[in-house]
Formats: C-alpha cells, structure tokens, sequence
C-alpha cells in the first residue's frame, strides 16, 4: 500500500515550483485551484475507503501499509476544507464580475443543477446495490438528508450555502456578506441538534472564502509586504484553535458538540489560509491533479459505489487483497468520472 502513497506524494511535487521572493499571482487560478481540490479529494477517497478496510477487518497494521492511511487520519474532517473555501471564493468573484445576472441565475446553475446530478447518483446506488429502501428513505437521500449508501451531507450543506449565498444578496446585497455569515451560524446551531459534528464543523470555510473573494486586494497587498509575519499570525490561530479542541475534546464529544463544532470551524478558517499561503509561495499543478479536481463533484459522490460493490460481491478482494481492491476502485472510480459528462444534465 505505501507504493500508492509514494505514487501520490510525487505527483503532487511533479511540475511544482517554488518562488523564493513574492508570490505567484496565480495561485486563485482556475487550474491552481483545481489542482489543490485534486489532492485533497485523493485525500477523501483515501479517508473513505479505509472505512471499508476496516469493516472487512482487512490487517494493514504493518507500517508500509498504514502510512497509506496517515494523510487521512491526519488531515480528517480538514480535508474538505478547501472545497468550502474555494466554493465561496468562486461564487463571490462570479457575483463580483457579473453581478444580478450570477444572482438570478444561482437557483438553477448551482443549486438546481448539483441537486438533480446527486439525485440521479441517488437512483444508479439504488439500482446497483438493490437493497430494500423505504420511500422515506430514498426522498430524504433524495434531499441529501439521509443516504443510501452515497456521500450526502457535504453536497447536503453546499446546496443550503449557495440558497443562503442567493436569499442574502435578494435581500441586501450591501450587507449580504454579514447576512450569510448570520445565516451560516443559525444553520450550524439546527445541524448541532439533529446531526454530527462533521456536518458542521467546516462551514465557516465557505464565508472564509466568500470573505477572502471580498477584501482580496487588501489581503494580498498586506501579506506581500508583510508575509512572514501573516504566515506566523495564521499559524498561531490554528495552533490555538487546536489545542483548545484537543483539550477539551472529551467535554466536546459527550455534551458540547456545538462548542466543539466551533472551535473546530476556527481551525478550518486557519487551515484555509496556511493553504492559500502556501500556495502563494508554491505552485503546484499538473494535468492529473487539474483533471481529478475539474471532476470533483462525480469522483465525490460515486467513489462509494465501487467501494460498496467490491467489498459486497468479492469480499477477499479486500481482505486478501487490499493493493488489488484499492486499484479497481481507483479505475472504476476514474471511469465514472470520464463517462459523467455523459449521464449528468446542465440546467442553464
């Protein structure tokens, strides 16, 4: 398994550049971007196939095969960090360049068209899997609510954010970044009572990143002339945060998980930018990365079906032969992802 991780590690540093003085221009670029968005969903896949490792009581105690597993467990619930941030950075530039006519068109381009492709990876689960679902189930998987098996409640959060994003600027576009920010920390409030952590301890990423797109000129200007200390600054909030959440850790997991959602939505924020300072100095893209973060979304929603349908139908696959289970996924996966643009609709 470590040749896998070895594999990884060096794609990212392939083609990578390093600038000593200043900082790339570039590093909110389209294809910066995705590239960043391409590590860390290899980092999610890595994170949910591990769970079916697990359940298969699959040996992988030997170093070489666990240190494929480190980034994951490092990285944790951080890892979707930058789809948040970038989310809100890229929606807010849109706004900025073209104004009323982004706004208007939110309800259909982005919440109307990521609802109807998850809705049609809701169906092919329930077609390949075959299991007997109820009714309520499969509406409430429908709304990303539940599951049938697929990933929901990030694309769950990420519709609500776009219609929080939408109903903000409709109702004061002046002050709709306050607005989506008050928004968001009712929704976290709601999510505390009904759901885990993980569906809420990130979202102050996306208003991070909204509020990025917003102040961008002065940020840049003030971390250019001052980058040492601004990386220092943002790094010492994330120890911060950290420790607080390590300390009190056990408090947050039995009776304050709202609390424990904060602090760790303060460490997310930090996380965020370490990231966009890191790539201000470091230019990491190739075409690979650019390719797997441009298929965010289908890599994202089917990796699980794979994963589900291997392990169910040739269960030694996993335990017997973890290298050979991991490489079928990653193919079948990387598949689905060519062939989306095939099934997947476009509401303009």
């Amino acid at each position: 398994m470590i040749i896998f991780i070895v594999l990884f590690i060096l794609l990212i540093f392939y083609k990578s550049k390093f600038k000593r003085k200043g900082i790339f221009d570039d590093f909110l670029s389209k294809n910066r971007t995705d590239s960043i968005k391409g590590i860390f969903i290899v980092v999610v896949f890595i994170s949910h196939i591990s769970e079916y490792y697990n359940v298969s009581g699959t040996d992988l105690t030997a170093w070489y095969d666990y240190s494929f597993f480190l980034p994951a467990k490092a990285l944790g619930q951080l890892s979707v960090v930058m789809f948040l941030f970038y989310s809100g950075y890229g929606i807010k530039e849109s706004i900025n360049l073209k104004g009323n006519k982004y706004i208007n068109s939110i309800p259909n381009r982005r919440i109307l068209n990521t609802l109807v492709n998850f809705d049609i990876a809701v169906f092919i689960y329930c077609i390949v899997l075959n299991k007997d679902y109820s009714i309520g189930t499969i509406i409430s998987s429908l709304l990303g609510w539940d599951s049938v098996g697929n990933s929901n409640w990030y694309i769950f959060d990420i519709i609500i954010l776009y219609f929080f994003t939408y109903i903000a600027y409709r109702i004061n576009s002046k002050h709709s970044i306050l607005i989506i920010g008050l928004l968001i920390s009712l929704f976290i409030m709601l999510l505390s009572i009904y759901k885990g952590t993980w569906w809420y301890n990130t979202l102050y990423a996306y208003w991070a990143g909204i509020c990025f797109s917003e102040y961008k000129n002065v940020l840049i200007t003030k971390t250019k002339k001052n980058f040492l200390y601004t990386t220092l600054f943002i790094i010492a909030g994330a120890l911060i945060s950290l420790c607080i959440y390590l300390i009190f850790y056990d408090q947050f997991k039995n009776d304050k998980e709202f609390i424990g959602g904060i602090v760790f939505n303060m460490m997310s924020v930090s996380f965020a930018f370490i990231v966009v300072i890191f790539t201000m100095k470091v230019s990491i893209q190739n075409r690979c990365l650019i390719f797997i973060g441009k298929n965010l979304f289908p890599i994202y929603i089917y990796q699980r079906l794979p994963m589900i349908t291997l392990s169910n139908i040739y269960p030694f696959l996993v335990t017997d032969y973890p290298p050979i289970y991991l490489l079928l996924c990653i193919i079948i996966t990387v598949t689905i992802s060519l062939l989306y643009k095939y099934f997947s609709l476009n509401i303009l």
